[in-house]
């Protein structure tokens, strides 16, 4: 495959796997608020599994998607703190 079209599905699988872990991370700390430490901490289980499964899968696709699912995952992580903090203040 080329490097190309793993950095094209790198970026893609990287996009989803930050949006995905960063839509759960606001219950998991409503959770944890509520006194809920449970249900938080299986979501925080769940969080991080699909991570590992998501970046795993990217190795069996090639170094580029890897690297780029990851550059993908810290960009969305930055856009969605830069977002928050904006909104709260």
């Amino acid at each position: 495959m080329s490097a190309t079209v793993q950095i094209a599905l790198g970026i893609t699988a990287g996009s989803a796997l930050a949006y995905l872990h960063l839509r759960t991370l606001r219950p998991s700390v409503d959770w944890l608020a509520q006194g809920r430490a449970a249900p938080a901490i299986g979501l925080q289980l769940a969080r991080f599994a699909l991570l590992a499964v998501g970046l795993l899968s990217m190795t069996a696709i090639g170094p580029a998607a890897l690297a780029a699912s990851a550059a993908a995952l810290v960009i969305g992580r930055a856009v969605v703190l830069r977002w928050m903090k904006d909104r709260l203040t």
